[in-house]
């Protein structure tokens, strides 16, 4: 599937749908992609749905998924969206530490256990440096 990303941001400016609020129907983002949506679960439908998602986003909106529509958040959602993704981030940054910090590194050889040292060290400082930050915020 060949999409002309900037005919798809005209389209969606042009019809005043690329702006924070608005909901873009099914319909829309069937001619807009070339596709049919079935069912918001599958596949074939939700591929093409993250592809205009990350589009928008690129356009610096904040979108999600509503069935098989997109909804640009608005100033009163998108911070809770945000703060959620942020929140996600750092759980999934920890988990990634800890899996790290006991995986069995005895059969990698010398280079291979310096790399994961220095990407363990680099989740641990990271995590430190937002932690420190944050407490000042």
């Amino acid at each position: 599937m060949k999409i002309d990303e900037e005919n798809v941001i005209e389209y969606l400016t042009n019809n005043d749908l690329l702006d924070f609020g608005k909901v873009i129907p099914k319909q829309v983002i069937e001619k807009l992609l070339s596709v049919k949506l079935h069912d918001e679960n599958d596949i074939q439908s939700v591929g093409p749905l993250l592809f205009l998602k990350s589009l928008i986003e690129e356009q610096g909106f904040l979108c999600e998924r509503k069935g098989l529509t997109l909804k640009l958040l608005n100033a009163e959602d998108m911070w809770v969206k945000s703060e959620n993704n942020f929140r996600n981030a750092m759980k999934k940054l920890k988990r990634n530490c800890n899996s790290m910090a006991k995986a069995d590194i005895s059969g990698l050889d010398e280079s291979d256990k310096q790399k994961h040292y220095h990407a363990s060290n680099k989740l641990i400082m990271g995590l430190q440096a937002m932690k420190s930050t944050l407490r000042t915020i």
